[in-house]
């Protein structure tokens, strides 16, 4: 994947009106969970040739979620769960940019949704940590409830405050 990355980016360099290979460089990026600027800024661009291509608008809501931009990545990932409905990755960074933008029902119903799916067991550990934690959080946590707990790391405190480390992708 490396050399064909290279080869695009190599084609996109020496003519950037060549869309096809800006086309492909984009899903090449999005495989390889790059967050560049480089790929952050490439991806903008395809998106903007092909307005209608799920694949770019789940790419670049992705990569905008990873850049903070919560408002905008939520844009973009219901204009691709619009067209990909079961696209369990889509549904993931959807309730994770609900959560961020303390949504917390809608949280709760995405996550949930794509654990139904066929969510990588990476996101689906996360998935099921911060749906349930969410719920208790935005629902009310009773003190000393035994439903809060430490998972997929996490925390809901006893007096029902939460502490969440920012998501890092590995």
């Amino acid at each position: 994947m490396d050399q064909a990355v290279k080869t695009y980016e190599k084609v996109v360099a020496d003519n950037p009106a060549y869309a096809p290979a800006m086309h492909q460089l984009a899903l090449l990026y999005g495989q390889l969970s790059t967050d560049s600027a480089k790929a952050y800024e490439l991806v903008t661009k395809a998106h903007q040739a092909f307005p209608d291509d799920a694949v770019i608008a789940k790419t670049l809501g992705i990569l905008t979620y990873r850049r903070a931009f919560y408002p905008q990545s939520l844009e973009l990932l219901k204009e691709a769960a619009a067209k990909r409905k079961d696209d369990a990755e889509v549904l993931y960074y959807l309730g994770e940019v609900h959560r961020q933008l303390k949504q917390y029902p809608e949280c709760k119903s995405e996550l949930e949704r794509a654990l139904t799916l066929n969510l990588s067991p990476g996101l689906a550990n996360d998935a099921k940590g911060a749906a349930t934690c969410f719920c208790a959080y935005a629902y009310g946590c009773p003190k000393n409830s035994t439903h809060c707990y430490r998972r997929s790391g996490w925390i809901i405190q006893t007096r029902g405050f939460l502490k969440s480390p920012r998501l890092t992708e590995s």
